[in-house]
Protein backbone atom coordinates (compact mmCIF):
# COMPACT_ATOMS: atom_id res chain seq x y z
CA UNK A 1 0.00 0.00 0.00
CA UNK A 2 1.56 4.00 -0.61
CA UNK A 3 2.53 4.74 2.42
CA UNK A 4 0.21 8.10 1.92
CA UNK A 5 -2.47 6.04 2.85
CA UNK A 6 -2.27 5.11 5.50
CA UNK A 7 -2.41 8.46 6.87
CA UNK A 8 -5.81 8.02 6.73
CA UNK A 9 -8.02 6.98 9.68
CA UNK A 10 -9.22 3.78 10.79
CA UNK A 11 -11.76 3.65 13.27
CA UNK A 12 -12.34 0.38 15.55
CA UNK A 13 -15.57 -0.13 17.12
CA UNK A 14 -15.09 -2.71 19.58
CA UNK A 15 -16.93 -3.37 23.08
CA UNK A 16 -13.91 -4.78 24.64
CA UNK A 17 -11.34 -2.21 25.50
CA UNK A 18 -8.79 -4.72 25.75
CA UNK A 19 -9.39 -6.23 22.21
CA UNK A 20 -9.65 -2.84 20.77
CA UNK A 21 -6.57 -1.39 22.00
CA UNK A 22 -5.05 -4.49 21.00
CA UNK A 23 -6.46 -4.33 17.52
CA UNK A 24 -5.36 -0.76 17.42
CA UNK A 25 -1.68 -1.82 18.17
CA UNK A 26 -2.09 -4.07 15.54
CA UNK A 27 -2.65 -1.15 12.58
CA UNK A 28 -0.21 0.97 14.03
CA UNK A 29 2.83 -1.30 13.99
CA UNK A 30 1.60 -1.92 10.50
CA UNK A 31 2.64 1.50 9.60
CA UNK A 32 -1.12 3.01 10.25
CA UNK A 33 -0.65 6.50 11.51
CA UNK A 34 -4.30 7.32 12.51
CA UNK A 35 -6.36 4.91 14.29
CA UNK A 36 -9.35 5.45 16.59
CA UNK A 37 -10.98 3.16 18.88
CA UNK A 38 -14.85 3.10 19.95
CA UNK A 39 -16.64 1.04 22.38
CA UNK A 40 -20.09 1.91 21.86
CA UNK A 41 -22.38 3.04 18.84
CA UNK A 42 -22.56 6.77 20.49
CA UNK A 43 -18.90 6.60 20.59
CA UNK A 44 -18.58 5.60 17.09
CA UNK A 45 -21.00 8.70 16.24
CA UNK A 46 -18.88 10.96 18.07
CA UNK A 47 -15.88 9.87 16.49
CA UNK A 48 -17.13 10.39 12.69
CA UNK A 49 -18.55 13.71 13.83
CA UNK A 50 -15.06 14.93 14.94
CA UNK A 51 -12.84 13.78 12.24
CA UNK A 52 -15.84 13.17 8.99
CA UNK A 53 -13.65 13.40 6.08
CA UNK A 54 -10.56 11.60 7.45
CA UNK A 55 -12.09 8.39 8.50
CA UNK A 56 -11.65 5.91 5.44
CA UNK A 57 -12.02 2.37 7.19
CA UNK A 58 -14.88 1.54 10.20
CA UNK A 59 -14.04 -1.74 11.33
CA UNK A 60 -17.62 -2.89 12.92
CA UNK A 61 -17.76 -5.35 16.07
CA UNK A 62 -20.53 -6.84 16.81
CA UNK A 63 -20.46 -5.83 20.18
CA UNK A 64 -20.73 -8.87 21.90
CA UNK A 65 -18.53 -9.51 25.44
CA UNK A 66 -18.74 -12.80 27.15
CA UNK A 67 -21.48 -13.86 24.97
CA UNK A 68 -23.67 -11.43 25.75
CA UNK A 69 -25.28 -8.41 23.48
CA UNK A 70 -23.61 -5.07 24.54
CA UNK A 71 -24.94 -2.54 22.01
CA UNK A 72 -25.57 -4.28 18.75
CA UNK A 73 -26.70 -1.37 16.42
CA UNK A 74 -24.79 -2.58 13.02
CA UNK A 75 -27.49 -1.61 10.98
CA UNK A 76 -28.21 1.78 12.70
CA UNK A 77 -24.10 2.94 12.61
CA UNK A 78 -24.55 1.35 8.96
CA UNK A 79 -27.68 4.04 8.41
CA UNK A 80 -26.29 6.80 9.68
CA UNK A 81 -22.78 6.70 7.50
CA UNK A 82 -25.36 6.57 4.56
CA UNK A 83 -27.19 9.68 5.36
CA UNK A 84 -24.59 11.92 6.69
CA UNK A 85 -21.17 10.69 4.89
CA UNK A 86 -20.11 12.66 1.94
CA UNK A 87 -17.36 10.46 0.85
CA UNK A 88 -16.99 6.77 0.44
CA UNK A 89 -16.21 4.99 3.76
CA UNK A 90 -14.93 1.52 3.60
CA UNK A 91 -16.74 -0.74 6.21
CA UNK A 92 -15.61 -4.44 7.73
CA UNK A 93 -17.76 -6.79 10.28
CA UNK A 94 -16.53 -8.64 13.07
CA UNK A 95 -18.29 -10.89 15.08
CA UNK A 96 -18.06 -14.04 17.61
CA UNK A 97 -21.23 -15.20 17.23
CA UNK A 98 -23.54 -13.04 15.08
CA UNK A 99 -26.64 -14.96 14.53
CA UNK A 100 -28.37 -15.78 10.82
CA UNK A 101 -30.29 -13.21 10.90
CA UNK A 102 -28.53 -10.34 11.98
CA UNK A 103 -25.90 -11.35 9.31
CA UNK A 104 -28.69 -11.30 6.34
CA UNK A 105 -29.96 -8.17 7.43
CA UNK A 106 -26.45 -6.83 6.63
CA UNK A 107 -26.08 -8.52 3.47
CA UNK A 108 -27.33 -5.59 1.87
CA UNK A 109 -27.47 -2.65 4.43
CA UNK A 110 -24.63 -0.88 2.42
CA UNK A 111 -23.95 1.63 -0.70
CA UNK A 112 -21.64 3.64 -2.84
CA UNK A 113 -20.68 5.64 0.38
CA UNK A 114 -21.38 3.00 3.26
CA UNK A 115 -19.01 0.12 1.24
CA UNK A 116 -19.22 -3.47 2.92
CA UNK A 117 -15.98 -5.21 2.35
CA UNK A 118 -16.15 -7.94 4.41
CA UNK A 119 -17.47 -9.91 7.54
CA UNK A 120 -14.73 -11.83 9.75
CA UNK A 121 -15.61 -13.74 12.40
CA UNK A 122 -13.64 -14.59 15.66
CA UNK A 123 -11.15 -15.52 16.69
CA UNK A 124 -9.64 -13.39 14.25
CA UNK A 125 -6.98 -14.07 11.75
CA UNK A 126 -5.34 -11.03 11.86
CA UNK A 127 -2.94 -11.87 8.53
CA UNK A 128 -6.12 -11.74 6.71
CA UNK A 129 -7.85 -8.91 8.15
CA UNK A 130 -5.31 -6.79 7.13
CA UNK A 131 -4.82 -7.50 3.46
CA UNK A 132 -8.93 -6.97 3.94
CA UNK A 133 -8.42 -3.54 5.14
CA UNK A 134 -5.43 -2.72 2.33
CA UNK A 135 -7.99 -3.59 -0.03
CA UNK A 136 -10.70 -1.90 1.46
CA UNK A 137 -8.21 1.69 2.02
CA UNK A 138 -7.29 1.42 -1.89
CA UNK A 139 -10.56 0.94 -3.20
CA UNK A 140 -11.89 3.75 -0.96
CA UNK A 141 -8.99 5.71 -2.46
CA UNK A 142 -9.72 5.16 -5.87
CA UNK A 143 -13.56 6.24 -5.49
CA UNK A 144 -12.68 9.36 -3.30
CA UNK A 145 -10.16 10.23 -6.14
CA UNK A 146 -12.65 10.17 -8.76
CA UNK A 147 -15.42 12.06 -6.70
CA UNK A 148 -12.63 14.57 -6.17
CA UNK A 149 -11.81 14.66 -10.11
CA UNK A 150 -15.69 15.14 -10.60
CA UNK A 151 -15.79 17.60 -8.30
CA UNK A 152 -13.07 20.13 -9.55
CA UNK A 153 -13.22 23.03 -11.71
CA UNK A 154 -13.49 21.58 -15.00
CA UNK A 155 -14.38 17.76 -14.24
CA UNK A 156 -17.23 15.61 -15.08
CA UNK A 157 -19.80 17.03 -12.40
CA UNK A 158 -22.77 18.94 -13.69
CA UNK A 159 -25.07 18.52 -10.81
CA UNK A 160 -23.86 20.40 -7.26
CA UNK A 161 -24.03 17.62 -4.38
CA UNK A 162 -26.76 20.07 -2.92
CA UNK A 163 -29.36 19.10 -5.78
CA UNK A 164 -28.81 15.08 -5.32
CA UNK A 165 -28.82 15.13 -1.91
CA UNK A 166 -31.87 17.06 -2.38
CA UNK A 167 -33.49 14.66 -5.20
CA UNK A 168 -32.23 11.91 -2.51
CA UNK A 169 -34.49 13.21 0.55
CA UNK A 170 -37.54 13.93 -1.67
CA UNK A 171 -37.41 10.25 -3.23
CA UNK A 172 -35.95 7.70 -0.80
CA UNK A 173 -39.04 6.82 0.81
CA UNK A 174 -41.05 5.73 -2.05
CA UNK A 175 -37.63 3.90 -3.55
CA UNK A 176 -37.28 1.71 -0.62
CA UNK A 177 -40.68 1.35 -0.57
CA UNK A 178 -40.39 -1.43 -3.93
CA UNK A 179 -39.67 -5.04 -3.15
CA UNK A 180 -36.07 -5.29 -4.16
CA UNK A 181 -34.62 -2.30 -3.79
CA UNK A 182 -32.58 -2.32 -0.70
CA UNK A 183 -30.56 1.09 -0.52
CA UNK A 184 -30.49 4.21 -1.89
CA UNK A 185 -27.26 5.92 -1.70
CA UNK A 186 -24.68 8.89 -3.32
CA UNK A 187 -22.22 7.78 -5.41
CA UNK A 188 -19.87 8.23 -8.51
CA UNK A 189 -22.06 6.39 -11.03
CA UNK A 190 -20.15 3.92 -14.19
CA UNK A 191 -20.57 7.27 -16.45
CA UNK A 192 -18.07 9.35 -14.34
CA UNK A 193 -20.82 11.80 -12.33
CA UNK A 194 -21.93 12.29 -9.15
CA UNK A 195 -25.48 11.08 -8.68
CA UNK A 196 -28.22 8.44 -7.04
CA UNK A 197 -26.99 4.44 -6.99
CA UNK A 198 -30.14 2.20 -6.08
CA UNK A 199 -29.03 -0.96 -5.16
CA UNK A 200 -31.67 -3.94 -5.89
CA UNK A 201 -31.44 -7.91 -5.20
CA UNK A 202 -32.83 -8.54 -8.98
CA UNK A 203 -31.83 -7.71 -11.97
CA UNK A 204 -31.96 -3.88 -12.12
CA UNK A 205 -33.53 -3.85 -15.87
CA UNK A 206 -36.47 -5.10 -13.85
CA UNK A 207 -36.92 -2.00 -11.57
CA UNK A 208 -36.47 0.66 -15.10
CA UNK A 209 -39.81 1.62 -15.27
CA UNK A 210 -40.64 2.28 -11.96
CA UNK A 211 -37.38 4.25 -11.01
CA UNK A 212 -36.54 7.01 -13.35
CA UNK A 213 -32.95 7.55 -14.79
CA UNK A 214 -32.76 11.19 -14.31
CA UNK A 215 -34.73 13.52 -12.00
CA UNK A 216 -34.37 16.96 -12.08
CA UNK A 217 -31.04 16.85 -13.81
CA UNK A 218 -29.57 14.54 -10.85
CA UNK A 219 -28.74 10.97 -12.63
CA UNK A 220 -29.89 7.95 -10.97
CA UNK A 221 -28.48 3.98 -11.47
CA UNK A 222 -29.60 1.09 -10.22
CA UNK A 223 -27.13 -1.99 -9.33
CA UNK A 224 -27.28 -5.10 -8.18
CA UNK A 225 -26.11 -5.70 -4.74
CA UNK A 226 -23.37 -7.70 -3.89
CA UNK A 227 -22.18 -10.19 -0.99
CA UNK A 228 -20.46 -9.72 2.31
CA UNK A 229 -17.54 -11.60 1.93
CA UNK A 230 -17.07 -13.77 4.86
CA UNK A 231 -13.54 -14.95 6.20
Amino acid sequence: MRQDLRKNTICIVEADADAGELLGEVFSRKGYDSVCIASSYLEAICAFEQRRDEIWLILLDDLYVSGKVIDFQGPEIISYLKETACLPVALILMSAAMREDQLDGLQHAGNDIAQMHGYFRKPLRLDTLLEAAEAAMLSIANDRAAIETANSPGGAMTVSMDAIREVKKSNEQSWLALDGVTAVGIGLLSSGQAGIIINVTDDPTAFVKQIPGEVNGVEIEIRKSGEIRAF
